[in-house]
This record gives structure tokens, C-alpha cells and sequence, in this order.
């Protein structure tokens, strides 16, 4: 469990002016964010992130390659049709 974040959100949550259930809901809070910042740093410092970061860019280059190459191909097609009419 991450105590930094429980502590933190139940100290943030005591002055919600209704007793204990700020304390409680500031602790989950924190909890939650806590935990999800930990695993954010535990996927950057392993390398993961670098890793899936590579492949998402890649992943997003080629497909803009692909629509680059469809969208000339239908140009090309559209501008033989156009000739064809003023030829």
C-alpha cells in the first residue's frame, strides 16, 4: 500500500468540514493517485515505457504511410479520369 498517498489525501482530506468522511474519502483518494504514480514510475524506470512508446510511434507512422500512399492512389486515378475528359 502506498502510505505517502493515504497519508497525504487523509491529511487533504481532514479539512473537508464533515468528521471522519474526509479523512476516509481523502485517504482513498490519495491511495488511488499514489498507486497510480507508482506504477507510472515503476513502467518509465524498467525501460518499459521507452519500449511501448517506440512501438506506438511506429505503430502511428505506418499508418500514416499507408493513408498518404491510398490518398495518391486516388488522386492519380482521379486525375486520369479528369484527362480522359479533356483529352
Amino acid at each position: 500500500m502506498n502510505k505517502v498517498g493515504v497519508t497525504t489525501g487523509a491529511f487533504i482530506g481532514s479539512f473537508i468540514p464533515i468528521p471522519v468522511l474526509g479523512t476516509v474519502v481523502g485517504a482513498a483518494v490519495g491511495m488511488v493517485i499514489g498507486t497510480g504514480l507508482s506504477i507510472g514510475y515503476d513502467w518509465i524506470e524498467s525501460g518499459q515505457a521507452a519500449k511501448d512508446i517506440g512501438k506506438f510511434t511506429k505503430g502511428v507512422s505506418k499508418t500514416v504511410n499507408n493513408l498518404k500512399n491510398e490518398a495518391g492512389k486516388i488522386f492519380v486515378g482521379f486525375g486520369k479520369s479528369l484527362g480522359g475528359a479533356f483529352g
